[in-house]
């Protein structure tokens, strides 16, 4: 009994001391539960914050696609106003060598005009010096037919069938023999030649009853042939008189009758060694007859002519009057065309001048439209950039999210491993041994029961606690595993947005490289710019130098327009004297009247002026 009892009292303090152990156990199964509870919420809250992460890296991820996208438009859109403004350039410089073209046109024109101005007073000059000439050989014809006399003047007059003409009418001689001549043949040269002596006795029948005075007539059919004149060699002989006049040769006996064998001589000196020898004449008119007599001295007025020379001088003067009055028609004419294309060349020049302006600013507004253009391509760059440290940043949080997770992940584990341990190290055989040695020994079986039913009542709980746990481990279990496969997807998208990460950077460095040469284009658009600009200056002051051309312009044309109104009243007074001298006037006149040359003037004017108010608003 008392082996018994010791061995009992043994087994309680093992019993009592299992018990404590127990309670111990519970203890720390209670406060490894709770440190489990809490990496478990730990671990939910850094889930949590890890998917919050992962959302805002994927929204600035779309963000940076969508700023991609857009830079791709703006970065079309910049190249379109690059081109844009190329082209626009390449307008205004067109325009500015359509202004330099226009320009040379107006200064052509302008020169022509000049010469044209300066050829029609050269041609006036002529008009009027041919009208001089034409009044000359007018007033000699009209003189020498005066000289005629009323006999002769009848006799032609009468029309007698026969009747050929004077020795004047006939002939033509140079004009420094036209003294001479006269002075060798005197009043024989109004001799009439008539075709034979019956026309002859008409003629002295008509004068008869008439009474109008006498003259001498030559019939062809009885004048004596002349004689054979032999040369004469003298130092100032010019040859025989008669060799002088240009005759029909049918009219050669008459005009012998006139001239005879009277030799030609230059002076006085040169005739007066041989008086007595030949009938002689010289060229200032003095005669020296062979009896020795020697009639000098100058007759009043101009020596006679032969009507000949007067007519066909006459006749020239008169083409010469028609021809020069025709050229200062059509150079009138061609002044009011030239003054026309002069006004189109100012025409062309002001619409060339309004085109460079347009181009101009058309070039300075796709300039803008560049500028505004890659200033926005700037800004999105700076916003790739951004959104690209942002992508970088939340990739730093992920993973330092994952890495703050790790430890706790690591505790987790150990507290779950330490939980395990120590459900497995509360075994029930020793507790069952002990229980049977009590109730063998007897010793208050029933407290024993009693505290052993208590005991099997905290072991029974024990086990459920350890079976939830056991479940609550195998659910750990799981998450855990379905975590561990989460984190191999997001590793795996983690490589993937490495790779993609690394396939932005490229991008970027490329998209940098273009926007450097869209830099680079920038700044040679805007020298282009200044370069347009400074174009601009030189010609707006060569429109100021054009204005101030087209002023003195102005001032030329309407002197020109008071010449020209001058110049065909002149002519309208030279064909009206002709009309009355019985000279039919040139045909070819300009068509522009006094009326239309004053109201192109004031047309003009008015073109003037307008341009004036351009030039303001320019």
């Amino acid at each position: 009994a008392l082996a018994l009892e010791a061995d009992r009292e043994v087994n309680q303090k093992e019993v009592d001391e299992i018990l404590a152990t127990q309670a111990e156990v519970r203890d720390r199964l209670e406060r490894l539960r709770a440190r489990h509870t809490e990496l478990y919420n730990k671990r939910g809250m850094l889930d949590v914050e890890r998917y919050k992460l992962e959302a805002q890296r994927r929204e600035a991820d779309d963000r940076l696609v969508r700023l991609k996208e857009e830079r791709v438009g703006q970065l079309a859109q910049v190249k379109d106003a690059e081109a844009e403004a190329k082209r626009q350039g390449e307008a205004a410089e067109k325009a500015r060598m359509t202004v330099e073209t226009a320009r040379e046109d107006e200064g052509r024109c302008l020169a022509n005009v000049e010469t044209l101005r300066k050829s029609l007073s050269d041609v006036e000059a002529a008009l009027t010096d041919a009208k001089g000439q034409f009044a000359v050989a007018e007033q000699q014809l009209k003189a020498q037919e005066a000289t005629m006399g009323t006999a002769v003047d009848a006799v032609l007059d009468a029309g007698l069938p026969g009747v050929i003409g004077t020795l004047l009418m006939l002939g033509e001689a140079e004009p420094e023999f036209a003294r001479a001549l006269q002075e060798a043949a005197g009043p024989r040269l109004r001799n009439i030649v008539v075709e034979n002596d019956g026309v002859a006795a008409k003629v002295s029948k008509l004068l008869h009853g008439k009474a109008v005075g006498r003259v001498t007539c030559l019939p062809l059919n009885k004048l004596q042939p002349p004689r054979r004149l032999n040369q004469v060699k003298q130092p100032g002989c010019l040859g025989y008189a008669i060799d002088k006049v240009r005759f029909d040769a049918k009219y050669e006996a008459a005009f012998f009758q006139a001239f005879g064998d009277t030799l030609l001589f230059e002076t006085l000196d040169h005739a007066r060694p041989h008086i007595g020898q030949y009938r002689m004449v010289t060229l200032d008119g003095d005669v020296l007859d062979k009896g020795g007599a020697m009639t000098v001295g100058r007759s009043r007025g101009e020596p006679a002519h032969f009507l000949a020379n007067l007519r066909t001088a006459y006749e020239e003067r008169k083409a010469a009057v028609q021809t020069t009055a025709q050229r200062v028609s059509q150079r009138q004419h061609a002044l009011a065309e030239m003054q026309k294309g002069a006004e189109s060349a100012m025409t062309r020049l002001r619409e060339a001048q309004h085109a460079a302006m347009a181009a101009d600013l058309e070039q300075e507004a796709a300039l803008a439209r560049a500028k505004d253009a890659a200033a926005r391509l700037a800004e999105t760059d700076t916003a790739i950039g951004e959104t690209e440290r942002e992508v970088v940043d939340r990739e730093r949080a992920v993973e330092a999210a994952i890495d703050s997770g790790l430890p706790v992940d690591a505790e987790f584990n150990e507290v779950e491993f330490e939980l395990a341990e120590v459900e497995e190290s509360v075994g029930n055989d020793r507790l069952n041994e002990l229980m049977e040695q009590v109730r063998n020994a007897g010793w208050d079986a029933d407290q024993a029961r009693s505290r052993a039913n208590g005991l099997a009542t905290e072991i029974d709980a024990a086990e459920r606690s350890r079976q939830e746990a056991d479940l609550a481990l195998v659910t750990a279990e799981a998450e855990r595993a379905r975590k561990l496969a989460q984190a191999e997807r997001e590793n795996a998208d983690a490589e993937r947005i490495e790779a993609d990460l690394t396939r932005l950077q490229q991008d970027r460095l490329t998209l940098e490289a273009e926007h450097q040469r869209a830099k680079s284009g920038l700044e040679e658009l805007a020298a282009l710019r200044d370069a347009a600009k400074d174009r601009r200056f030189v010609a707006e002051r060569a429109l100021e130098a054009r204005n101030q051309d087209l002023e003195r312009l102005s001032d030329g044309l309407r002197h020109t327009t008071e010449k020209l109104e001058e110049q065909t009243r002149k002519l309208q007074e030279t064909e009206t004297g002709l009309w009355e001298d019985g000279i039919e006037p040139p045909e070819g006149r300009p068509e522009m009247t006094t009326a239309q040359a004053e109201a192109a003037r004031q047309d003009a004017q008015v073109r003037l002026e307008a341009l004036g108010m351009v030039n303001q608003l320019a």
